[in-house]
């Protein structure tokens, strides 16, 4: 089943804008680069464009044009993502763009004239790291046995046993496995109405979450006996995995959100970029010594990503790890991310993959 990413964080904010920003003026519409009212009478907003591309730490030039020369500025007010980052009495501002954040971010922009209304624009502008991701390839070390049935969506080791959630209505389960036979030791099917998602063991609990139903399940690590149901405020669940305080879940979009282990309430956002991309489809995860390693839906890459900032450090190229000859019309994408702490090997599959692989990373 094809899984489509949703991007509401941009779209909504310039909603937010529209609606709730321009005191009640008339409808908001597209003017060239910017999101402008249509009672703009006095000014323009020159640059930069609407989507343009920067990296942290750049130099970001805003210029305004106001149409009267007669006309002089009081103030300008830029916001990002609803933060203020400075002000001006002119029509430049320069931005030293250091402090942001990667991904998609929203600035507002707000001109106040004497004896003039204010008016406001709202540029989208894709921020991407200023780190330059170390590159990998990968050496197969082990080569396991894996359902070709499991339609892979988490997967954690522990102590030669996996624990490995599936997916897709009327076929979702939670299962332990043998790492090396392949022999599910226990399992529990979820109702047909349920799309499971990804999963993360915590001591004595296992926590798995559903695709569309906003809908999160808490386990007996070893009964697998149901503990507690919790809203998912998501309007899509994907990945799953745990810092050590905080449970991050991923919504198919370039967001991973932080949620409370106890309330499940969202405590943090970022969003995922290298330097020359914002990723999207950001699926399966694991934390693994301080930082993320995350499937990209539909791609045959592993990110590894700082969780306090979205920055990419390394991108895992698994190009051809299945080879052609154990592929079938059922085989689906790479997904299934687990770690082996004795060795610092991966453990990696796909969605319905006849085998598990064990790898060490190669430092291209």
């Amino acid at each position: 089943m094809l899984k489509k990413p949703i991007f509401p964080f941009i779209l909504s904010a310039l909603m937010l804008i529209g609606s709730c920003q321009f005191n009640d003026r008339n409808a908001v519409h597209r003017q060239g680069s910017s999101v402008v009212t249509e009672a703009v009478t006095y000014s323009s907003m020159e640059s930069p464009l609407n989507g343009s591309s920067f990296k942290v730490g750049d130099l970001i030039p805003f210029r305004i044009k106001i149409k009267d020369s007669n006309q002089k500025i009081d103030s300008v007010r830029f916001l990002v993502n609803g933060k203020e980052i400075g002000t001006s009495n002119s029509s430049q501002f320069d931005w030293e763009s250091m402090s942001s954040k990667v991904g998609q971010i929203l600035v507002k922009v707000e001109i106040y004239l004497k004896n003039q209304k204010p008016e406001y624009y709202g540029i989208a502008l894709n921020m991407l790291s200023d780190i330059v991701p170390v590159q990998y390839g990968y050496k197969i070390i082990n080569v396991f046995p894996h359902d070709k049935e499991a339609y892979t969506q988490g997967l954690q080791y522990e102590n030669g046993v996996l624990y490995e959630s599936t997916g897709l209505y009327k076929q979702s389960s939670l299962r332990k496995v043998n790492l090396k036979t392949g022999e599910i030791i226990n399992s529990i099917k979820l109702d047909d109405k349920i799309f499971a998602e990804g999963m993360v063991k915590i001591q004595n609990k296992i926590y798995q979450i559903t695709y569309r139903e906003q809908t999160g399940f808490v386990y007996d690590a070893t009964t697998f006996q149901l503990l507690q149901k919790f809203n998912l405020p998501l309007r899509e669940g994907w990945g799953m995995t745990y810092d050590g305080k905080h449970l991050l879940i991923s919504d198919g979009s370039s967001s991973v959100y932080f949620f409370d282990r106890d309330n499940f309430s969202i405590t943090d956002q970022i969003q995922i970029a290298s330097d020359t991309e914002i990723y999207e489809s950001i699926n399966e995860m694991e934390y693994i010594q301080g930082k993320v390693y995350a499937n990209v839906y539909t791609k045959d890459i592993v990110l590894i990503f700082d969780p306090q900032t979205g920055k990419v450090t390394g991108i895992i190229n698994l190009k051809n790890l299945l080879s052609q000859a154990d592929r079938t019309e059922n085989t689906d994408v790479l997904n299934g991310i687990a770690y082996i702490p004795a060795n610092k090997h991966l453990l990696v599959t796909g969605k319905n993959w006849p085998k598990l692989f064990e790898i060490e990373l190669i430092k291209k």
